[in-house]
């Protein structure tokens, strides 16, 4: 499966306070409160993963239920419709298709189809992009022995990510996101 783009990178800043900084320097139990705190996080970016589109009517001997679809012939226009993928009503029921399905067909009897495995008409999922954080202390107790307070949040931005639209041009859910 091609993914173009994957991006992950990690982050770890030592918050300047306490001891040795301006904010809580002057008062010892200030200081003790607020110093040897770590804020660090992960973001990962990653491009949508090819779609493969599908069909049920495949009756190739050895297949069982779905096979890859065929190009229509007889289709000209554009296949990704009702602008990009993540606008308008994007859940099912009443959700907005995303491709046309008059694009697609079954395979002729005892053929497979003739489209790529993966990413007919250069059709991808959505990109991934996901920012998790997390602040940290750690409290020596004594030489053996740490204690750790961590406070984590994944997805800090609280982005929706969908699955990929429905691929089986048979099924009644086909370029839906159910």
């Amino acid at each position: 499966i091609d993914r173009r783009h994957n991006f992950h990178a990690t982050f770890l800043y030592a918050l300047p306070l306490g001891k040795g900084y301006r904010v809580g320097s002057g008062n010892a139990a200030v200081g003790a409160l607020v110093s040897g705190w770590q804020l660090s996080g992960i973001i990962t970016f990653t491009s949508g993963a090819p779609i493969a589109i599908t069909g049920s009517g495949c009756n190739t001997p050895g297949i069982v239920s779905t096979c890859i679809a065929s190009y229509n012939p007889s289709f000209s226009g554009p296949v990704l419709i009702n602008g990009k993928m993540g606008t308008g009503n994007a859940l099912a029921p009443g959700a907005v298709s995303y491709y046309d399905k008059r694009a697609f067909a079954d395979p002729a009897p005892y053929t497979f189809g003739n489209l790529p495995r993966s990413a007919p008409f250069g059709l991808f999922v959505p990109s991934l992009l996901d920012e998790s954080i997390s602040l940290r202390r750690e409290i020596a107790v004594n030489e053996l022995w740490k204690l750790a307070i961590t406070a984590d949040v994944f997805n800090i931005t609280n982005s929706v990510h969908f699955a990929a639209p429905g691929t089986n041009i048979d099924s009644a859910n086909f370029g839906q996101v159910t």
